[in-house]
C-alpha cells in the first residue's frame, strides 16, 4: 500500500501552479494527464497530484485558513522504497512544504500524514512549525531532517481531527 501524505494550504496558487512548483522543487520530470483525472508529476520515489476544493467540499479546512477554496497537493510515496529512501524522500518534500510557505508568506497550511498526523503547521502568525514526533528514530533517519529540525521550531501538532475541531 502507498503512503500518502497531504498538503491543504490557502490557495496562493491555482491548481496546475501548485502541481508545477512542487514538481519543479522535488524534481518531478515526468508529468501526465489523463481525460477525467487530475494532472500528477512523478520520480521514482513520489507522486504529485494538485487538487483544489471549494469551501462546500472541504468546510472545515476553508474555515481553518478562512478562505472560500483549499488548495490540495497528495505526495504519494513509492511503496517500494527503503527505509533510507523513505526517510530522504519525506525530508525532500517537507523541505518543499516549509520553501512554499517561506516562498508565499500569507499562505496558512497544514502537512500530514493522509489527514490523520501532522508533522508541520502554518496559521496564524507568520511561523513555520514542525511537528516534535520528527525528532524521533523513525522520521530522522541517519540524522536526514537535522537540518530541518534546526531551522524551525518544533511542537507537538496533533492531529488535523483535534485541529478542524477548535
Amino acid at each position: 500500500m502507498a503512503i500518502d501524505y497531504e498538503l491543504e494550504a490557502s490557495p496562493v496558487l491555482d491548481q496546475a501552479q501548485m502541481l508545477d512548483y512542487f514538481a519543479d522543487l522535488l524534481g518531478c520530470g515526468d508529468r501526465s494527464e489523463e481525460p477525467g483525472e487530475p494532472a500528477r508529476a512523478a520520480r521514482r520515489e513520489v507522486t504529485l497530484t494538485s487538487l483544489e476544493w471549494s469551501r462546500e467540499d472541504e468546510p472545515e479546512s476553508a474555515e481553518l485558513f478562512e478562505v472560500d477554496r483549499v488548495a490540495s497537493m497528495t505526495f504519494r510515496m513509492d511503496k517500494h522504497l527503503t527505509r533510507q529512501e523513505h526517510a530522504a524522500t519525506f525530508r525532500d518534500i517537507l523541505t518543499a512544504c516549509a520553501k512554499f510557505l517561506e516562498d508565499h508568506p500569507d499562505a496558512k497550511a497544514i502537512f500530514s500524514f493522509q489527514f490523520e498526523d501532522i508533522y508541520l503547521l502554518r496559521l496564524d502568525g507568520r511561523q513555520v512549525v514542525l511537528s516534535e514526533r520528527l525528532h524521533g528514530p523513525d522520521f530522522n533517519v541517519e540524522g536526514v531532517l537535522d537540518e530541518l529540525l534546526a531551522t524551525y521550531p518544533a511542537s507537538d501538532l496533533g492531529r488535523v481531527e483535534d485541529l478542524l475541531a477548535e
